[in-house]
C-alpha cells in the first residue's frame, strides 16, 4: 500500500478562510505532536480570521497553527473509514465579525512509528553545536521520505516518532479524501 504525506494549506477554494490568530487552550502547538491524548480538554480554544482572510473554509482549515483542524464533513467521512487514530477536539472557528462556523474539531493524530526507514530515505539532521542542545543529532529536515510498511501496516493515520511534524496517511484515507472532494490538502506520494 502507498502512503503519502499531508500538505497543508493545498488544493483550497478560491477565497479561502485563513485563520491568523488563535488560542489552543494555553497549550502549544507542538502538544499536538506527541501523539498522545490531550489530557483535559474544555473546548474553549478558538482560531479567528482577519477581514482580509475570511472567505470559504476548506475542510482541512488554514489557521496559524500546523495541525489538522477537520470540518464536520470530512470527520465524518473519516469516522465512517474507521479510523480511530484521530481525538477530534472541539475548536471554535471565528470569523471576523465574531459569529462562529460551527463543526470544528482538531484532529489530533495518536499514533507515531518508529518506521522511517534512515537507509534509503534522504534527510539531513541538526550539527553537534547546535545551539539548542535537546535537538543536536535529532532530525532537521526530510527530503525523501521511505517508510518501513511492516511497521505501518493496518494503519490509516502515522506520525513518525523521530520527525513529528509531517502527518502520513494511507490509500483509503486518500480515496476518501478524493472522493468527497474535500479541500484544504493535498497527499504527496512516498
Amino acid at each position: 500500500m502507498n502512503w503519502f504525506q499531508v500538505i497543508s494549506c493545498s488544493n483550497t477554494v478560491q477565497s479561502p478562510f485563513v485563520a491568523a490568530e488563535g488560542d489552543l487552550e494555553g497549550l502549544e502547538d507542538f502538544a499536538f505532536l506527541s501523539c498522545s491524548k490531550v489530557e483535559r480538554w474544555e473546548g474553549t480554544a478558538w482560531t479567528r480570521a482577519s477581514p482580509a482572510t475570511d472567505g470559504e473554509p476548506d475542510d482541512g482549515l488554514q489557521t496559524c497553527f500546523p495541525i489538522p483542524i477537520f470540518s464536520a464533513r470530512l470527520r465524518t467521512a473519516v469516522e465512517e473509514l474507521g479510523l480511530a487514530e484521530f481525538e477530534h477536539l472541539p475548536v471554535k472557528v471565528i470569523r471576523s465579525d465574531g459569529s462562529e462556523v460551527p463543526g470544528w474539531r482538531i484532529a489530533n493524530a495518536l499514533t507515531c512509528v518508529d518506521a522511517l526507514d534512515l537507509a534509503l530515505s534522504e534527510y539531513s539532521r541538526f550539527p553537534d553545536d547546535y545551539f539548542i542542545e535537546s535537538l543536536r543529532g535529532q532530525i532537521r529536515d526530510i527530503r525523501r521520505t521511505v517508510l518501513k510498511g511492516g511497521l505501518i501496516r493496518g494503519r490509516n493515520v502515522v506520525r513518525l516518532s523521530g520527525y513529528k511534524p509531517p502527518l502520513y496517511v494511507s490509500e483509503p484515507f486518500v480515496r476518501i479524501f478524493q472522493k468527497g472532494r474535500f479541500t484544504g490538502y493535498v497527499a504527496l506520494s512516498e
